[in-house]
């Protein structure tokens, strides 16, 4: 469709838009502005203060008002136009009302159901729910990527005691954990020494030099310690379990995923359910007749 908007038209417009940011700053000057008073019109259609209750929000400034009134009364100028130039060029396809009716009913139907699930589903989901439904669903968390559970620090090059901190790292003794961490908290520009939480080896790596690893289930499950470098940080990783890609992700990692899995077939087995009970009961009172023969 080739649409033209006229010159007069368009000069129309930022008149009108003019006229509407005065009287936005006269709006929002007055404390009792007339609701019914017009901020914008194009034709006979008209756009009224009583319109505007949810872009004026309590306590804004002055100026913020303005800006509002007048992005909002633009938006809706530009709307009608739009509207007016279809009309104007015969854009009047004949399944237009039969559409907006469905959307109306497909609004409807849905405004329903979810009111419906939030009044009578079961979101209570205890420990053996989610373990059942992992052990017989395992087929369904198999990992794209490795993951591992492991102690992560970067420090800026040219950090005092790197040496000895290196030897912190690598000791299993408590105190020198409590140095190491003491000195991370010092120095480090990001670390995590919480290694018991899944984490994918990807994303814990992505832009630094461990990202550039080619083979990286065979990195992770082959190297415990390891220390990168590039010409601004030391990298220092080390790896306490892992598990690669291909292998299932353990119920840790999933967890959050299978719990929404539980609740969505809840969703379906609840509306379903409902469903098929309305049709029973409408079928049963004779509200509706099939005529399709076999």
């Amino acid at each position: 469709m080739n649409v033209k908007i006229s010159f007069l038209g368009l000069i129309g417009l930022g008149i009108g838009l003019l006229g509407c940011q005065k009287q936005a700053e006269q709006a929002a000057q007055s404390p009792s502005i007339d609701p019914q008073q017009v901020v914008a019109k194009v034709g006979t259609k008209t756009l009224t203060y009583a319109e505007l209750a949810d872009v004026l929000a309590p306590n804004i400034s002055h100026t913020d008002s303005v800006q509002r009134i007048t992005r909002y009364a633009e938006a809706w100028v530009r709307q009608q136009l739009w509207e007016k130039e279809a009309n104007n060029q015969g854009f009047t396809p004949t399944d237009l009302e039969e559409k907006v009716e469905q959307y109306r009913r497909d609004l409807l139907v849905e405004a329903f159901k979810q009111k419906y699930i939030t009044e009578h589903l079961d979101t209570n989901l205890t420990e053996a729910d989610i373990n059942k439904f992992y052990t017989e669903n395992q087929t369904n968390f198999l990992l794209r990527s490795p993951i591992v559970q492991a102690q992560w620090v970067q420090l800026p090059k040219g950090t005092p005691k790197q040496d000895k901190a290196m030897d912190w790292f690598k000791s299993r003794k408590e105190a020198d954990r409590q140095e190491f961490r003491s000195y991370c908290i010092r120095f480090a520009t990001t670390y995590q020494l919480q290694d018991t939480v899944w984490t994918n080896f990807e994303e814990l790596v992505r832009g630094t030099p461990f990202s550039e690893i080619t083979n990286k289930n065979d990195f992770v499950s082959k190297n415990t310690f390891s220390q990168k470098q590039d010409e601004d940080f030391v990298y220092l990783l080390k790896i306490s379990a892992y598990k690669i890609s291909g292998q299932t992700a353990p119920l840790a990692y999933v967890q959050a995923q299978v719990k929404g899995i539980i609740l969505n077939q809840r969703k379906t087995e609840l509306l379903n359910t409902l469903s098929n009970d309305v049709y029973k009961q409408a079928q049963k009172q004779q509200e509706f007749e099939i005529l399709v023969k076999p």
